[in-house]
């Protein structure tokens, strides 16, 4: 039985309109979730020495890091943080991080260390104000 050429064409546009409406269906991807979310102190805060430190981690064998750096780039402290949870489950931290800084423009930054090579990756950044 043969198919003729219009009959051919509807059957071609009709599986197009399919397949663009099945795309249409596919949901986003969700949300980029940081491995370590930063929740106090919140963005542009003013701290002092000690600043006390909150926030989820949701890192390979419960380990990040958290670095304070002045408005030039020094580093002021870096502290080893134990999550008390890994990878497989988010866990909340609650810690108390020392400086020294005259008042000015600050950096915390949440990080891992990667498995593979030992670079700093998962980086997360909130600027402060030291008072």
């Amino acid at each position: 039985m043969a198919v003729s050429g219009a009959v051919r064409r509807r059957v071609l546009i009709g599986v197009a309109a399919l397949a663009v409406s099945l795309a249409a269906c596919v949901p986003p991807p969700p949300p980029h979730v940081p491995a370590v979310a930063i929740v106090e102190p919140a963005a542009g805060a003013t701290v002092t020495s000690p600043m006390h430190v909150t926030g989820t981690a949701t890192v390979f064998e419960a380990v990040f890091f958290l670095e304070v750096k002045d408005g030039v780039g020094t580093v002021l402290t870096t502290q080893r943080i134990m999550a008390p949870c890994g990878a497989t489950c988010p866990g909340t931290f609650d810690v108390t991080v020392s400086f020294q800084s005259p008042p000015g423009p600050l950096t915390l930054t949440a990080y891992t260390l990667s498995a593979k090579d030992g670079s700093r990756v998962d980086e997360t950044s909130v600027a402060l104000v030291a008072g």
